[in-house]
């Protein structure tokens, strides 16, 4: 039994009633009965040592899971922030639900390009590989495990570029109240 397991696997384990298994179709669908799962995507083109910044907030007494991804066309290093001070909010970005049937929204809210101070705390970081000789340039990173925003609180999704890039920041979420 191998330790990588398709949703196909496990839809089979789950018919057949085998102990070990783990019901992932079930929270999904439950998910997106519940509040539906939404999407957030900002794309930049930015200058060498440049950056892309996206706000994320939370209501007041929401749940908001959330799944960040990071990609770019060039190396650099990506990070996730928690509690900085907004001065300016940017641009508003819409979450899109991925139920096209449903008319659901989510209470949290996405802007580009804010005007911040303050470096908040450092959740999780990480850094994108670029491309070699004989490649081309660029990765992706991202949360792999969902994060539970803080009620009413600011956070900031950041990638900061080696060398000019595309870059696109992705947020995906679900709520329950």
């Amino acid at each position: 039994m191998g330790w990588l397991k398709s949703i196909h696997d496990l839809q089979v384990e789950e018919v057949n009633g085998s102990p070990d298994t783990l019901v992932v179709e079930s929270n999904i669908r439950a998910i997106m009965e519940d509040s539906g799962l939404h999407s957030a995507v900002y794309r930049e083109t930015v200058a060498e040592d440049g950056s892309a910044t996206l706000l994320l907030r939370g209501d007041a007494s929401t749940d908001v899971h959330c799944v960040f991804e990071f990609s770019a066309s060039a190396a650099g290093q990506w990070e996730v922030r928690e509690g900085i001070t907004i001065t300016g909010s940017g641009t508003a970005l819409a979450f899109r639900n991925h139920d096209r049937n449903s008319a659901k929204t989510v209470t949290a809210t996405a802007r580009n390009t804010p005007v911040y101070t303050g470096s908040g705390t450092l959740l999780e970081a990480g850094e994108l590989a670029g491309g070699g000789k004989f490649s081309d340039g660029g990765g992706d990173a991202g949360t792999i495990n969902e994060v539970v925003l803080k009620y009413s609180t600011d956070y900031l999704l950041r990638y900061i570029a080696d060398a000019a890039a595309r870059v696109v920041i992705g947020v995906t979420a679900w709520e329950h109240d």
